[in-house]
This record gives structure tokens, C-alpha cells and sequence, in this order.
């Protein structure tokens, strides 16, 4: 029975993201779903400990991809987004006690200060990944502000909600545009070169 519903639930979700709309609220949805799923170690907290290096990284989005790709690249790309704009925010804690990144049991042992290059690290690929799906989502020019945009509206919403603090937006800005800035420019030289035949 219960198999029968999840396949009902993707063949229906699948028939919403044929449409421009549908593929828009897919990947609005999973951002915001996704925005939260890290902290999901909370409710396994014997096993992973909180901020877990398993759920505060990119694996739970990359596991949506791999069993539910075929609800198209949309959602796929707001997973990414939702993951790195918490991971972005995470950054802002001073990576002592709990706020560091830990490993699972039987270790549970803190990553100490390389918990930055973690977080960071998984946030800089999860957007530069959510670009690249975005892409095939939606119309080409329009892929970096879309990421882009729903990354600095999802960190102002997780700092003032979660964090208390307008400085997540900061730091969301600041991991977008290490991730977003190179493929930005070499887009951008690319069209230079090509308006004046330096290609050919």
C-alpha cells in the first residue's frame, strides 16, 4: 500500500514539473525542505551527534538526487540551494562545543577548526552544483540570478528565524559568489569573444 502511494506521489510530482510553474514551486519547495534537513541529526542524536559531518554536508541532497532524479533537475537544484544556505549560515558559529562539525558514533569525536573548511567547502559545491541543474530547469540566462536570488532570500529567512542574525545573509552572499562568480566570468568572457570573432 504504502508503495503504491510513493509511486503515485512521484508519478503526480512528476506530471507537476513539466510545466514552467511546476518546476518553479518543485524547486522553491525543496529549497525551503532542504533549508532545514541538516539539523535532522537532532533526532538521531545518540547515533550522529548534533551538527553531524553525515547531515551537515551535501549527502542528504545528493541521496535525493539519486532516488528521485527523475522528478527532474528543479528540485534537485533546490535541494543543493536549501543544504548550502545552512551549511553558508553554520559558518558564522565559533567552531567550539556543538558548533563544530562531529563524527558519528562510535568516534564522535569534533572536526575543531577544520569544521570551517568543511562547511564551506560542501556549500561552494552544493551552489556551484545547483547552477549547473538549474540550467536544465529553467532558461539558460536565467539560472545564476534564480540560485542566486532564492540563496540570499533563504539566508535572510534561516538567520532571522534560526540564527537571530541578518549576518547569515552575509554570509550566504559571500559563499554564492565564490561559487557563482567563475562561471559568471568565464560566461561572460565567452560572450565578449564571441561578439567580436575572437573564436573563430
Amino acid at each position: 500500500m504504502k508503495d503504491r502511494f510513493f509511486r503515485w506521489l512521484l508519478d503526480s510530482l512528476k506530471v507537476v514539473g513539466r510545466s514552467s510553474l511546476g518546476r518553479l514551486l518543485l524547486f522553491l519547495g525543496c529549497a525551503y525542505v532542504f533549508l532545514w534537513m541538516p539539523d535532522i541529526d537532532l533526532t538521531v542524536i545518540s547515533i550522529l551527534h548534533h551538527r553531524s559531518i553525515i547531515t551537515h554536508s551535501l549527502f542528504p541532497a545528493l541521496l535525493f538526487l539519486l532516488f528521485g532524479r527523475r522528478l527532474g533537475a528543479a528540485p534537485m537544484a533546490g535541494a543543493l540551494i536549501g543544504t548550502s544556505v545552512h551549511l553558508s549560515c553554520d559558518l558564522l558559529s565559533p567552531m567550539v562545543g556543538y558548533a563544530q562539525i562531529w563524527l558519528p558514533a562510535p568516534f564522535k569525536a569534533p572536526l575543531g577548526l577544520f569544521s570551517y573548511i568543511w562547511l564551506g567547502g560542501n556549500a561552494v559545491v552544493g551552489f556551484a552544483l545547483a547552477a549547473s541543474m538549474a540550467r536544465t530547469a529553467f532558461p539558460r540566462h536565467l539560472a545564476l540570478p534564480i540560485v542566486a536570488l532564492v540563496a540570499v532570500v533563504g539566508g535572510t529567512m534561516y538567520g532571522v528565524l534560526n540564527e537571530g542574525s541578518i549576518l547569515a545573509v552575509l554570509a550566504v552572499l559571500v559563499i554564492v559568489v565564490l561559487s557563482l562568480f567563475p562561471e559568471w566570468f568565464i560566461q561572460r568572457r565567452w560572450r565578449h569573444l564571441s561578439r567580436y570573432g575572437m573564436l573563430e
